[in-house]
């Protein structure tokens, strides 16, 4: 039987991660922009984020962002002007930049209060994500990042043991990651990120391509995701793969990783809430791991749109929508 975890009692917290909010003005609603989409839990049922907080949340309009529109100096969702709204919540703004930078500059403008709860700008970039964790003094793996324009395979040679993680700047659910062994190796990865070079030589790291990660490879036999909703911990999934598969080396679920609910000591819940609340997102999954031969913890990243239904989804948006709901 699956363990199913017992959800902690969730109390409004005192931010969000654009504007401070107490509470929202009566009589307005709540918009939700891009939040129809399905996921699948961890029994392959099939759920619809948007239907499950359609019977939770009061007073709540629904829409795409794609239907944001500019006239004559204010922002629109279909036929309703932004402002009729008491908070703007978006989930993801992936390919429609330009419409949330219409809705965040105006939000701004106007005074009101919106949530950004997937990535936008960088704050998915794991450069980003690197910088940010160091600056908090939260230990990550050893990290080298570059383009092909920068690649310094010398650099590399003198600071890193194979094998090492090889992985895009720009990913989620374990893709674009490759264990590198040898050094033909990590020339046949990045020949991937670049096809339009040959042979790349050395001594002619040219040719542009994207932003990629080397990163020391820590022995485990499996890693965590810790979830939060604003500032409170909601589960935590120990994610194990196959110890049968020799050549897979990636604990991601969504590649065959089995996940169980587990609890966390004092020392590992206190470096996943440091990371969620340095990278501000109002939700998030915290992967930690720990080296299995010298039992220190290390933050791998911190997922800004992290799949809420491991558990069934149920519990997780009656938690959502307590917290928006707290705040009327």
């Amino acid at each position: 039987m699956r363990y199913t975890p017992t959800f902690e009692n969730f109390t409004n917290g005192d931010t969000f991660s654009v504007h401070r909010v107490n509470h929202l003005k009566k009589k307005k609603p709540v918009l939700f922009l891009d939040f129809s989409f399905d996921c699948e839990d961890a029994d392959g049922n099939v759920y619809n984020v948007e239907k499950l907080m359609r019977k939770y949340i009061d007073l709540a309009d629904y829409s795409g962002l794609k239907k944001i529109h500019y006239f004559n100096g204010d922002i629109y969702v279909g036929k309703n002007r932004l402002d009729k709204y008491s908070l703007v919540f978006i989930y993801q703004m992936k390919d429609k930049i330009e419409n949330f930078a219409l809705v965040r500059d105006y939000c701004m403008a106007k005074n009101i209060p919106f949530i950004p709860q997937g990535n936008y700008d960088n704050d998915n970039n794991k450069y980003q994500q690197l910088l940010a964790l160091h600056n908090e003094g939260l230990k990550i793996p050893k990290t080298y990042t570059f383009s092909l324009e920068s690649f310094d395979i010398d650099l590399i040679s003198k600071e890193f043991s194979y094998p090492f993680i090889l992985k895009s700047a720009y990913g989620s659910h374990g893709k674009n990651v490759d264990i590198i062994k040898s050094e033909s190796e990590l020339i046949q990865g990045i020949k991937k990120y670049n096809p339009t070079s040959v042979e790349m030589p050395k001594s002619d790291w040219k040719n542009k391509g994207e932003f990629l990660l080397i990163q020391e490879f820590i022995p485990n036999d499996c890693d965590y995701r810790v979830m939060f909703i604003e500032n409170k911990h909601v589960f935590t999934v120990k994610r194990s793969r196959d110890k049968e598969d020799k050549k897979e080396f990636r604990n991601n679920i969504a590649l065959g990783a089995k996940g169980v609910g587990v609890k966390l000591g004092v020392e590992a819940m206190n470096i996943a809430e440091r990371a969620h609340k340095c990278m501000g997102f109002y939700t998030s999954g915290v992967d930690l791991i720990q080296n299995k031969e010298t039992g220190e913890w290390s933050v791998l990243e911190v997922n800004s749109t992290p799949n809420f239904g491991f558990f069934g989804p149920e519990p997780v948006i009656k938690i959502f929508a307590a917290n928006i709901n707290a705040l009327r």
